[in-house]
């Protein structure tokens, strides 16, 4: 919860990410795997949907989703599955990644992940890192790459 309040708490860290923040890390913490990632859809301080990384030996529609075995499915993805597909064009998805001391840590995407998000319109993809957050910007259904155009510690 540390690095939670100091992000939040930093006046540079925009105002609309706060209960976006707030909401993918209490998802987070919902996980039962080793490492806890939690994702939220939203627009302005809205939140559409939520979603957590599970393991999906069991579930074979995981398995359907995919094409192939799953072991787990990632928080972004179970965040859109729980979406209404009308909602999720033109909207953010940020997914982090929280310790149990409650720090944030990595949590970029995976290309696979970044892939998905762009081909249903997600508008930009922030995620945690181990100093703040940050974000990859999807123009016209392609990557624009792993920059960290912004970060806020």
């Amino acid at each position: 919860m540390r690095a939670i309040a100091m992000a939040v708490g930093n006046p540079n860290f925009p105002e609309r990410l706060r209960v976006a923040l707030e909401s993918a890390c209490e998802a987070a913490r919902k996980s039962p795997c080793a490492h806890r990632h939690g994702a939220v859809l939203f627009s302005g301080k809205r939140i559409f949907a939520d979603g957590k990384n599970v393991s999906t030996a069991s579930k074979d529609w995981a398995d359907r989703i995919a094409g192939r075995p799953l072991r787990s499915l990632h928080a972004e993805i179970a965040c859109l599955h729980g979406a209404d597909a009308s909602l999720i064009r033109g909207k953010d998805l940020l997914v982090v990644r929280v310790s149990r001391r409650g720090e944030l840590l990595l949590s970029q995407p995976c290309l696979a992940c970044q892939k998905i998000l762009a081909r249903k319109g997600v508008r930009r993809c922030w995620f945690s890192t181990n100093s703040g957050v940050s974000f990859v910007r999807f123009l016209g259904g392609v990557l624009s790459g792993h920059r960290r155009k912004a970060k806020f510690p």
